[in-house]
């Protein structure tokens, strides 16, 4: 037999576990935004197109080596980022 209160319960934590996921990446869109509009623009194109370095160089003409300074940077900002809003979390 199943216990409806038990899967109310369940149901409650996913939607709650979604909730704080969908906060979490409008802290990460967020963040972006504060970005240069260059590191904002080829960041996202390479999250969202999921093309490599080497095949964003091809499309855009834009060198592999700015290319890829320009990811690590936004990478480790977003590291930087990260490490502040999980500290924020746990002061709440």
């Amino acid at each position: 037999m199943v216990d409806i209160d038990l899967m109310v319960d369940l149901s409650e934590d996913e939607n709650n576990k979604t909730y704080e996921i969908e906060l979490y990446y409008q802290s990460v869109e967020e963040q972006i935004k504060t970005w240069e509009w260059f590191d904002q623009q080829l960041f996202l194109l390479y999250l969202r197109s999921g093309k490599s370095m080497r095949e964003l160089e091809k499309e855009t003409k834009i060198s592999l080596t700015s290319i890829f300074h320009t990811i690590k940077k936004c990478k480790r900002k977003l590291k930087i980022w990260q490490k502040e809003y999980q500290r924020g979390l746990a002061i709440q």
